[in-house]
């Protein structure tokens, strides 16, 4: 059992108009896991979407641990690179969470060539708000 994974294909790069992001370094293939990433689960309040700070929502939709509910109890940090992954909307690579283990990887969906950015698609709770303001 996998309970971590340190990335060895990827590197952290600047990514035009985002700022930083995870870029293969290497030729990556198709179902093959990039990075297995620990996280630390921590509580937060159970306010509604549209009392949380702009870094809350981020928090919430990225970080939350389970489906979005009244009940959930946590979210977490995801740590390694986990946190560097930028969003698409035509994603290369999707996330996995492992409740029991307390990992996220990062696995490829498709053939990444070197010098390609690594991203995923972020969290959809809250696609109804984009371009709203909160």
């Amino acid at each position: 059992m996998i309970i971590g994974k340190i990335p060895t294909k990827i590197a952290i790069q600047e990514a035009p108009g985002k700022g930083r992001g995870a870029f293969a370094i290497e030729n990556i293939k198709e179902g093959e896991t990039v990075e297995v990433s620990p996280v630390v689960l921590y509580g937060y309040d159970l306010r509604s979407p549209g009392e949380w700070s702009s870094a809350e929502i981020v928090m919430h939709q990225y970080h939350n641990w389970g489906p979005w509910t009244p009940e959930a109890s946590c979210t977490s940090m995801v740590l390694g690179y986990g946190a560097m992954y930028n969003h698409s909307d035509e994603p290369n690579i999707k996330y996995q969470k492992n409740i029991e283990n307390l990992t996220i990887s990062f696995i490829a969906l498709r053939d990444i060539e070197p010098g390609e950015e690594c991203c995923h698609r972020y969290a959809t709770w809250n696609e109804g708000l984009r371009g709203k303001k909160i």
